[in-house]
């Protein structure tokens, strides 16, 4: 059942893998941006574009606001942690293993935490939407008398 309780535990989880996925990234800059492109050539990379998890190629709509500044994103977002474009993703076949070892266990611990919703897609927000809409959840529930 969905209480501040969980949603404080929910949140914790949210930085806990976050950080470890920002540690992971940090080890390995793979991007490697120059000049406001990455390693391919693409302006931002990854960010302001949606792409296939399974394909890794460019979906037509954008899933970022325009949140990119100088140094880097403003919006604190798992997903994007947890994301390798496919070109990268075939150039580090172990940082990716790990990345996906850390969604997995983030995906286990979340539904320890709360079964009864399934962490996607809500987890591709970024943590301030999620936990609004968490929150906006739980009062409608207290409305509701539930």
């Amino acid at each position: 059942m969905l209480t501040k309780e969980v949603i404080g535990k929910l949140s914790e989880l949210y930085d806990e893998y976050y950080n470890k996925a920002d540690i992971l990234l940090r080890n390995n800059p793979i991007c490697k941006f120059k000049d406001g492109k990455c390693i391919l050539g693409n302006p931002n990379g990854c960010c302001g574009n949606k792409w296939d998890l399974v394909t890794g190629k460019q979906l037509p709509e954008s899933s970022c606001i325009n949140h990119m500044i100088d140094k880097g994103c403003t919006v604190k977002c798992i997903r994007c942690k947890f994301f390798l474009c496919y070109n990268i993703r075939m150039q580090y076949i172990e940082l990716h293993k790990g990345l996906t070892k850390l969604h997995d266990e983030f995906h286990t611990k979340y539904l320890d935490i709360y079964p009864e919703e399934e962490p996607f897609p809500h987890y591709y927000q970024s943590k301030e939407v999620w936990l609004h809409n968490l929150h906006k959840k739980l009062n409608s529930k207290k409305r509701l008398g539930g």
